[in-house]
């Protein structure tokens, strides 16, 4: 069981995600505290551009305002597009094969 001291400190000021619990897994959770502070960090990244979460217990270190989406922009790799063309190219030798190996077939039975 955990010190009342331990209870104490993770009871203070705190926001977490509930991904390590099954019934609050796609939930933010916090206590009043926490999730004052965290208003108060997006209040301050609003006006900003960041919010400190560094005071409070919490996995957040900030919260940050970005102008798009950090998937957006990036380059898809090319690497499926060769892959795919490397694929068709052996299916298609290997039907080359078998069709060919279909027509010299009656050659071996002469």
């Amino acid at each position: 069981m955990a010190s009342k001291s331990t209870q104490e400190r993770i009871r203070h000021r705190w926001i977490a995600h509930g991904s390590d619990w099954a019934e609050f897994e796609d939930l933010l959770l916090g206590d009043r505290d926490g999730l004052t502070a965290l208003r108060q960090a997006v209040d301050d990244a609003l006006t900003n551009g960041e919010g400190d979460l560094r005071e409070i217990d919490s996995p957040f270190v900030a919260v940050r305002v970005l102008d798009k989406h950090p998937d957006q922009g990036k380059k898809k790799p090319s690497q499926g597009w060769f892959a795919s063309i490397c694929i068709i190219l052996l299916a298609a030798f290997f039907i080359l094969c078998l069709v060919y190996g279909f027509i010299r077939l009656p050659d071996l039975f002469k």
